[in-house]
């Protein structure tokens, strides 16, 4: 298969994309929960550091970080996922 000349990839770039609404709108908003997750991540380290000295119920906050930041980081790794399924974007970063 011979490859695409610079002016069928320009062509390729005014044609209208075949997506649909909700694709697109996935599109956009995917990197702010992947952002999120990294920095709920951050938040948490942070925490931890800053107030180790403090403790409610018994824990100190990094330890409350952990029970609270793991489940929400799984949940919404979860949630990427099965949205990354529904709209198709495993599929289309495949494709080449």
């Amino acid at each position: 298969m011979a490859r695409k000349s610079w002016s069928d990839r320009i062509e390729a770039l005014d044609a209208p994309a075949n997506t649909m609404e909700g694709e697109a709108i996935w599109t956009s908003v995917r990197p702010l929960f992947v952002l999120g997750r990294i920095g709920m991540i951050l938040a948490i380290i942070a925490t931890g550091e800053l107030f180790d000295d403090v403790f409610y119920r018994g824990l100190s906050p990094g330890v409350w970080g952990l029970i609270l930041g793991i489940p929400a980081f799984v949940l919404i790794s979860m949630f990427i996922a099965y949205i990354d399924h529904r709209t198709g974007w495993e599929e289309r970063k495949e494709q080449p």
